[in-house]
């Protein structure tokens, strides 16, 4: 999983990082070393018995927990898990969010599922449970364009430069 990283400097010093679903993910330390803040967002009850202490968890689903930040407020949001199979409208306003909350040269990095992806069983079953269309990789990459100025795609792993406030 530390490969969706490999787009970011992890050697700059990060005021505020926020991990959306991805507490089983051995990357994890290696972004604590780079942030003063690591917020993990996961609503799994079990989730937070494998962090380690100096990470700030919680049990909440992001889209809730992005509604309570400040603009401009992050430095590096990594989106994974679940927010795949959520609705279309629902991954459209978290995209809008993300922009705003971003700092001047905040990054989102948006691990997707894509239609070309070969789904696990546990994604099956979400794609399933939540009646999910899976986008394909070009679809996400104009989604995402409309709420940042440079998006690069590598391997279904969207790196998106914050945006907001820039015309567009």
């Amino acid at each position: 999983f530390s490969e969706i990283l490999t787009k970011v400097d992890l050697s700059k010093d990060f005021d505020r990082i926020v991990v959306s679903d991805s507490i089983d993910n051995t990357f994890l330390s290696d972004l604590s070393r780079s942030a003063k803040q690591l917020i993990v967002v996961d609503p799994r009850s079990d989730a937070y018995e494998k962090l380690d202490a100096n990470v700030d968890a919680r049990k909440q689903e992001i889209n809730e927990f992005l509604e309570g930040l400040e603009e401009s407020s992050v430095d590096l949001i990594v989106l994974s898990g679940i927010i795949a199979f959520f609705d279309l409208d629902l991954k459209l306003e978290i995209f809008d969010k993300c922009s705003k909350l971003l700092s001047k040269d905040g990054i989102l990095v948006f691990v997707a599922v894509t239609a070309n992806s070969k789904l696990t069983a546990d994604q099956k079953v979400a794609e399933e449970i939540f009646d999910t269309r899976i986008l394909s990789s070009a679809s996400y990459e104009k989604v995402v364009g409309q709420y940042f100025n440079e998006v690069e795609t590598a391997n279904s792993v969207f790196y998106c430069k914050n945006s907001y406030g820039d015309s567009k």
